[in-house]
């Protein structure tokens, strides 16, 4: 009997983990089309991408999910229309709505969605004031790029860049309480996912300890997760890449080897390759047997780009990767990296011991390895 208890005890928990959905959708004054719904698979380990027909203004979704996810629909035959966002939970939801009102879709689905809904309701009126503001900007910037001269025009770019800066505080700081006030829902943590490229790590990992233990665990906040995880004295974790063979290779550091320098970068980025000749001058400086630079590539949209600008940079010598984004067990997501540069030491150990800030430069790189050496 023993053998009998312990599989049930295991097909509870997958059914924990893997769960079935359905979505059943109406959208008014369409008869037919294509639709299609973006979440996270949980037993792929990756976003599907999935499509459904309309016919006579219904159509249906089926999939599973783990707990509660997050979801975007886009109806694709009609190109003027936008995403709408709901969250998915276990079970039946449903989704009602018309060609003419599409952002105001009904949604009936879990506790979640009713949290986003009331996000959205609070945040709604800043991120608008937000968008008129920054087209005001944009139009002064305009003007007084042509009156270069012109005090009063100055003046004018300078008070709406101020009352942007303002409504970007207030949003940010809406944010923060939000997410601390709704620390059991997903929605807490997708909001933080937003807040990666405009806080400091130390803050952005304050508020992710803050979540519920079972959302930080959630799939879709890996990044998030390694991010608040991957601090000096982490084990440095594997990932999967593409070396410039085109060969698919996994990353480890569970060996002997130098130190390791990460260079997160991307052949469009002016800083990370602003950086390159005093990366040069740093393992001249200390010798390839004592410091390795592996460049990893994470933003890149065409390889050929990405070839060229090892070309242009002659950083052949160092063993390029290239490691894709939003896939399960890619270096962005397993180092929780969103801007980049971002450079993380790694040393013999296989522990990291040097992590920079998002978009960090060289120098506190520079610094570390002049106390690690002490030279």
């Amino acid at each position: 009997m023993k053998p009998l208890f312990i599989c049930i005890l295991l097909l509870q928990y997958v059914t924990v983990i893997a769960q079935p959905f359905t979505l059943d959708g109406q959208i008014h004054q369409m008869k037919e089309g294509l639709i299609r719904l973006s979440y996270f698979d949980p037993v792929m380990k990756r976003y599907r991408y999935d499509t459904a027909v309309v016919k006579q203004e219904k159509f249906q979704f089926a999939g599973v999910i783990q707990g509660s996810c997050r979801a975007t629909l886009l109806p694709i035959s009609n190109q003027e229309l936008p995403w709408l966002v709901l969250y998915l939970q276990a079970g039946q939801n449903v989704v009602e709505g018309s060609i003419n009102n599409w952002e105001y879709s009904g949604v009936k689905a879990g506790a979640d969605q009713m949290v986003n809904e009331k996000y959205t309701a609070l945040s709604a009126p800043l991120i608008q004031n937000l968008s008129t503001i920054r087209d005001s900007v944009r139009a002064a910037e305009r003007l007084q790029e042509k009156q270069p001269d012109s005090k009063a025009l100055f003046e004018r770019a300078a008070f709406w860049q101020q009352q942007e800066q303002a409504v970007e505080e207030e949003l940010t700081a809406l944010n923060k309480s939000f997410v601390l006030a709704h620390s059991e829902s997903i929605v807490s943590g997708d909001i933080l996912s937003g807040l990666l490229d405009i806080e400091a790590d130390s803050v952005v990992n304050a508020l992710f300890f803050s979540l519920h233990a079972l959302v930080q665990q959630h799939p879709e906040l890996q990044q998030l997760h390694a991010r608040a995880n991957m601090r000096p004295g982490a084990k440095a974790p594997s990932f999967d890449a593409v070396n410039v063979q085109g060969d698919s290779i996994r990353i480890s550091f569970d060996k002997q080897q130098p130190l390791t320098l990460l260079d997160f970068w991307a052949s469009w980025c002016g800083p990370c390759r602003a950086d390159v000749p005093k990366l040069k001058k740093l393992q001249s400086k200390y010798g390839i047997d004592k410091l390795a630079v592996l460049p990893v590539s994470i933003h890149e949209r065409k390889k050929e780009k990405w070839l060229e600008a090892i070309k242009e940079d002659s950083t052949s010598h160092w063993p390029h990767v290239y490691s894709q984004r939003f896939i399960y067990n890619c270096a962005s997501m397993a180092y929780g990296v969103q801007a980049i540069p971002v450079k993380i030491l790694i040393d013999a150990d296989g522990k990291i011991v040097y992590r920079s800030e998002s978009g960090g430069g060289i120098e506190g790189v520079s610094t570390f390895l002049k106390n690690y050496f002490g030279y």
